[in-house]
């Protein structure tokens, strides 16, 4: 519609999509979210925003076994968090544990390990070690010094 923005259609899509995932239609949801990102890629202002498009999909990947394609999701999404200062957010801490969980799924054990000990440390400092994203973190990351052998 003339006078709609880009952003303005990046979230009624972003709803969308939600309904999509709420009726359990992953793949629906996901070509929603790649169209949202072609919409906004080129927009000034826009990298949070589709650096958490990102996360989500990788989310979405990791729900449906596409294990290669939610670890390039989060690879992106920190990339782009870094890239814009966010590197202590608890966002960006929780982006890196999802990052680990796909790691791990694709048997990168020891860029997991990474993974999980940085989001720990931020985990720790941005919500406190007896937060549940925390004690998610030390779970995996326990998880995978076993797997190590540690």
């Amino acid at each position: 519609m003339p006078g709609t923005t880009a952003e303005e259609i990046a979230c009624g899509l972003t709803e969308i999509s939600a309904i999509y995932e709420l009726f359990n239609e992953p793949e629906e949801a996901l070509k929603l979210l790649l169209k949202i990102m072609k919409l906004l890629e080129d927009k000034p202002g826009q990298q949070s925003t589709i650096a958490g498009i990102e996360a989500r999909m990788g989310v979405m990947f990791y729900m449906v076994g596409r294990y290669e394609e939610a670890h390039n999701s989060f690879e992106n999404t920190v990339a782009k968090l870094r890239a814009g200062g966010e590197r202590k957010s608890a966002f960006f801490g929780v982006v890196l544990n999802q990052m680990g969980l796909s790691s791990v799924q694709l048997f990168k054990i020891d860029e997991a390990a990474e993974l999980f000990e940085e989001a720990r440390q931020i985990l720790e400092q941005e919500c406190g070690p007896c937060h549940h994203d925390t004690l998610g973190v030390y779970s995996n990351l326990a998880a995978t010094y076993d797997a190590l052998g540690r």
